[in-house]
């Protein structure tokens, strides 16, 4: 049975308890119960120790509770073993559970795995459907234990109040406006479209009241991160061309994680968006303060742990952890696991290759407007076409095969087509032609 901390853990390790003790007293066969924690999915963070004594933490707890239902007099032929597995390899989807567990399962010849029904260690995404899925590939009995589960009541629907109902149409009718061309028919139809989006979004908008003080201290705000934003992509995009340019391409490419001081759901959405339109950083995941970012040079590290982004936005200095995307091998010394890998998710990663089939179709057909012209603007337009799916196809690719190498090759040939376009619009240029 894997183990993760949830409100269900203790009624499924009673159910699981309750079954093995079941089966070993029916029968003269030796009966193993297995109990193991699942190491976390973050290969980033520095703090393995932490976690990994969170699991200990549990474990131990789990140990009392063994206590409390076996009693004084378990059945003889009952073995009990508690671990942590997985604390060896990089888990992240579904898929990567399942390999740990099922080569665990693997190594100690078990037939069944019990399910806890809110077993979620890798954070708020739900996984024990997909991870029922991926578990199925094993010849080997899965189950859901049957508890009781507290009942979720999610309210989509909020209180619809006059300044949410305002605010929605202002920033709809403004925007709709912005898109015109001001005629007096525009302010109608714009009115008109206002509307119908206040009416189907206030009642499900914002997580707390919108405050007519707040909004301009945050316009303002934004007014001002704005340009200090485009300032950095500038920088960086000099500095990217540099590191392309450069015969021995100086990049140093690493997973790390930002832990930074801000606050509030927009304010993190814009911060990820923020380091990922930089180029030479990629946020790849976001959990509450937590940012894990793709890096591609020492220099945009070093610029990203500064806290000029965070600052900009209104937030305080932040509070960097760095880690390579190796994570630390410790466990309890009867836990070891199979290195061998498992295919995970066959249909996901065929479908991804065929996608990226189709993009590398299109970049060749664009091969024709490349050649036929009949002009230099149309010749410009399908290299930037062919660029734009050759780097598409690329990244489909990294996450099919599973290879994080391609995503670098991916930006730096986004690069390359990006200076390529530059290149031959000067070129036309100083040779008579206007772009």
């Amino acid at each position: 049975m894997p183990v993760a901390d949830s409100v269900t853990v203790r009624n499924t390790v009673a159910y699981a308890v309750e079954q093995a003790e079941s089966a070993a007293r029916e029968g003269q066969q030796q009966i193993s119960l297995h109990l193991v924690a699942v190491a976390s999915t973050r290969a980033v963070d520095p703090d393995a120790q932490t976690e990994l004594g969170q699991a200990k933490d549990l474990l131990d707890r789990i140990d009392v509770w063994l206590d409390e239902d076996l009693g004084t007099s378990p059945p003889s032929n009952l073995e009990v073993e508690l671990g942590v597995i997985g604390a060896d390899r990089y888990l992240f989807s579904p898929g990567d559970y399942a390999d740990a567990i099922l080569a665990y399962a693997d190594e100690h010849s078990i037939e069944r795995v019990v399910l806890d029904p809110e077993f979620n260690p890798g954070g708020t995404t739900p996984m024990l459907r997909p991870l029922e899925v991926e578990l199925v590939r094993g010849d080997i009995e899965v189950e859901t234990a049957p508890v009781e589960r507290p009942a979720r009541s999610t309210a989509l629907a909020r209180a619809a109040t006059l300044p949410k109902y305002l605010t929605i149409f202002g920033a709809s009718y403004l925007f709709y406006l912005l898109l015109s061309s001001y005629k007096p028919l525009d302010f109608l139809t714009g009115a008109i479209t206002a509307t119908i989006v206040t009416a189907l979004l206030a009642p499900i908008a914002f997580s707390r009241q919108p405050s007519l003080t707040r909004i301009p201290r945050q316009l303002a705000r934004f007014a001002i991160y704005v340009p200090y934003l485009l300032k950095e992509i500038a920088v960086a995009n000099l500095e990217i061309a540099y590191v392309v340019l450069h015969p021995s391409l100086p990049i140093d490419p690493k997973m790390v994680e930002l832990e930074a001081a801000i606050w509030g759901d927009g304010a993190v959405t814009t911060l990820a968006n923020s380091i990922t339109l930089t180029p030479g950083t990629l946020t790849v995941s976001v959990s509450q303060q937590a940012f894990d970012i793709h890096s591609l040079t020492g220099s945009s590290r070093e610029d990203l742990f500064d806290g000029g982004l965070e600052r900009a936005g209104g937030g305080g200095q932040p509070f960097p952890r760095r880690a390579s995307a190796d994570r630390g091998t410790t466990t309890q010394s009867r836990v070891t696991l199979a290195t061998r890998r498992w295919p995970t998710m066959i249909e996901f990663e065929v479908a991804l290759l065929a996608i990226a089939s189709a993009f590398v179709l299109f970049a060749i057909v664009s091969l024709y407007r490349v050649f036929a012209g009949p002009t230099d603007h149309d010749r410009v337009i399908a290299v930037n076409v062919m660029g734009t799916n050759t780097v598409i196809a690329i990244a489909l690719v990294s996450g099919a095969l599973d290879k994080p190498l391609f995503l670098d090759i991916a930006l730096v040939y986004a690069l390359l087509n990006f200076l390529l376009s530059i290149a031959f619009s000067k070129f036309n240029v100083e040779h008579g032609g206007v772009l």
